[in-house]
């Protein structure tokens, strides 16, 4: 059974003349939407030497050898990317994230991805980067899931949309706020009120407040 996070995931992705999953795993993703986008192809890729054996048999058994191409590689090493591409990494951390896709800036223009931590250290990074948020989605399944599609491009980002994101801070999403706003309570507690930092994590929570109560 695919789950709500991959079902969330591919609808961020552009539809791309190939789409390259970076570590793929079992390929669920490409399967998901190659079932769904007959005229797209796919390249699965992951470090690991299993999840490709466990990703070619699942694409043997939905019958996509011919969509679905399979590669054993370190992030993005040894692939001729194009303009065409669009890139998905998601299930990693943000410093990982970083690492796969810092020596291919250039030839990058559309990325899905979802880290598992240090978000606004990825939006910082891709701001500076020369990338701009395109869409972005928050859900819930088990956790909370944040997807960001970036595109290559410039805007002039606040404060807010390096922490919160610009389109997410626009959205209804008061669950989304209120677990954020405990996560700032707590950490107030544990700052000194001379730290500097103290400012500027009241701040956030005066914005999620204000955002809650609209």
């Amino acid at each position: 059974m695919i789950s709500k996070r991959i079902k969330e995931l591919a609808k961020l992705v552009p539809l791309k003349k190939r789409i390259i999953d970076v570590g793929c795993d079992h390929a669920l993703l490409d399967i998901y939407m190659a079932k769904k986008n007959d005229k797209i192809l796919f390249l699965a890729t992951d470090i690991s030497a299993n999840a490709i054996k466990s990703a070619i048999r699942n694409i043997h058994e939905n019958n996509f050898e011919s969509r679905i191409n399979t590669f054993i590689t370190n992030g993005l090493d040894g692939i001729d990317l194009e303009l065409d591409d669009a890139i998905v990494i998601s299930g990693m951390g943000t410093n990982t994230i970083i690492k796969i896709v810092k020596p291919y800036l250039e030839k990058i223009t559309d990325i899905v991805i979802q880290s598992n931590r240090d978000i606004e250290l990825l939006r910082e990074f891709m701001f500076k980067n020369g990338f701009k948020i395109e869409k972005e989605e928050v859900i819930y399944d088990d956790r909370y899931y944040v997807f960001i599609y970036f595109k290559k491009g410039s805007i002039k980002y606040e404060d807010v949309d390096l922490w919160l994101g610009p389109i997410i801070k626009n959205s209804d999403n008061k669950d989304y706020f209120e677990f954020l706003l405990k996560k700032y309570n707590k950490m107030l507690l544990g700052i000194p009120n001379e730290d500097s930092k103290k400012k500027i994590i009241q701040n956030r929570v005066d914005i999620l407040l204000s955002l809650i109560q609209k």
